[in-house]
């Protein structure tokens, strides 16, 4: 509601501005119901939606728990402290055996002044890269080059090498290293021009292949499996990567090495108890999030009336029935018996223990104890629990049709139409408001038109009484 503007109250004496503001007051109820209306109503979105989120993280917890794969989790492990493994996915346990013969390395060589033929002392020219896979790459020497600033035209060419000039006694030496690990990344400099044909042969008849002092040559990492045991071809059976890391060679197994070994390593995987534990208990902990996010939303308060009866208040999801709903389709959920290999089966069996409040506990040991004692039954009886539990939470919280989600959709409707409501009022209101100013302006006016003619009339009526009086004076 606009503020009430000042109409001066000078020829009435009454303070008009106070009347039109306690007016408007009255004026301005209805549009204060549909604000109250509006805040209580969006303090119900806020509440359902703190609760269809956490109904969909319980429904998250519950698909990974229902599904296959999750209970085909891996944990690797290696006999050598050199290898690591790691589980990359899913898979079956297993093991693979091996020697590690040589581990990857780039090739780093030395260039010197003298074997550079003057392409480091001044020199103009074109040292030419060809990698191990027939790339070609020029880079072109100017006049008067310093070594430094060959190193930086190489490292700037994009050939797939870093240069460092290195001042020694007698001369520079270029270190070149090669950007690419394992036998891929060997190369070779030339002086010259080396072309490339369209069927990849190369032509270096305009140039001479320089001689480079190896310090690392390229290699890839090697090892050697099931040591002693030949393949068909008589020969060992290896294994080589380009880096220290192999993978694909075991599904859901990687393995990294470090050094050589000169003993046999073992990497194995084995079903993962912790990743398995873990569904069980995001299960349950997802539960009591939203089973206590119920509760909280619906506890009604006390208050103490002025008579000193108390009168309880629902909570802000205390009316709504779908919550009611949910309540009991997730402890039911939950809870219930699972049918196995002909019988009944109880959560509790594999620790999910639902507790008399109407929590739940996970009871991690007894959830240990059946995956060893029977791994089949208790990923049954978990799965089946948590495909009721998903199924809950996908008719609540599905983005489209979940009842949350229409309930939300249908309280953010009201909440824009109870703004649309209000702003109409708005206008209204100002113009109620201005209705009164006139009004009250008006009678102003015309308050003071009546004491300026009452005024006007006193003074001529005073003006007719002087002179009969004055006549009364002479006659005595």
């Amino acid at each position: 509601m606009a503020g009430t503007s000042s109409v001066s109250g000078l020829v009435s004496g009454l303070d008009t501005a106070s009347i039109i503001s306690q007016l408007m007051q009255i004026e301005a109820q209805p549009q204060q119901a549909l604000k109250t209306k509006q805040t209580v109503t969006q303090s119900l979105v806020t509440a359902l939606q703190s609760l269809n989120t956490k109904v969909a993280s319980l429904g998250s917890a519950a698909t990974r728990a229902a599904t296959a794969s999750s209970w085909q989790a891996l944990a690797a492990s290696s006999s050598d402290s050199s290898v690591t493994a790691t589980a990359t996915g899913t898979g079956q346990p297993t093991a693979l055996t091996f020697r590690v013969d040589q581990t990857a390395q780039n090739q780093t060589s030395l260039l010197s002044a003298a074997a550079a033929g003057g392409l480091l002392s001044g020199q103009a020219g074109t040292l030419t890269f060809v990698g191990a896979g027939g790339s070609v790459v020029p880079v072109s020497v100017a006049a008067g080059a310093t070594p430094q600033q060959v190193a930086d035209a190489i490292n700037g060419a994009s050939a797939g090498v870093s240069a460092v000039a290195i001042q020694v006694s007698g001369g520079y030496q270029l270190q070149l290293s090669s950007g690419t690990s394992g036998a891929a990344g060997a190369f070779q400099v030339y002086s010259g021009t080396v072309t490339k044909a369209a069927d990849g042969t190369l032509d270096t008849s305009a140039a001479t292949a320089l001689s480079l002092t190896t310090v690392r040559a390229a290699q890839d990492a090697q090892v050697t499996l099931w040591p002693g045991v030949m393949g068909p071809d008589g020969q060992p059976m290896t294994m080589t990567s380009s880096t220290n890391t192999f993978t694909g060679a075991v599904a859901g197994l990687s393995f990294t090495v470090s050094q050589p070994t000169t003993s046999d390593v073992t990497v194995s995987t084995a079903r993962d108890d912790t990743a398995l534990t873990k569904l069980g208990s995001d299960l349950v902990g997802q539960l009591n999030l939203v089973l206590g996010e119920i509760t909280s939303q619906t506890k009604s308060t006390s208050t103490t009336n002025a008579d000193g009866s108390t009168s309880l208040s629902p909570g802000v999801l205390g009316a709504e029935s779908d919550v009611m709903f949910l309540q009991n389709a997730v402890s039911t959920a939950g809870s219930g018996a699972v049918t196995y290999n002909g019988g009944l089966v109880s959560p509790s069996s594999v620790g999910i223990v639902v507790n008399s409040d109407g929590t739940f506990t996970f009871d991690q040991n007894a959830f240990a104890a059946s995956l060893a004692a029977d791994p089949a039954k208790t990923q049954a009886v978990v799965t089946a629990v948590a495909q009721r539990v998903q199924s809950v939470a996908t008719a609540y919280s599905d983005p489209i049709d979940g009842l949350l989600t229409s309930n939300i959709t249908q309280q953010q409707s009201t909440v824009q139409q109870l703004g649309d409501q209000i702003s109409e009022w708005d206008v209204r209101l100002a113009l109620r408001q201005q209705s009164l100013e006139q009004q009250y302006s008006a009678m102003e006016t015309a308050l003071s038109t009546l004491q300026s003619q009452s005024s006007y009339l006193s003074s001529v009526l005073g003006s007719l009484s002087t002179p009969s009086t004055s006549s009364s004076s002479k006659s005595s």
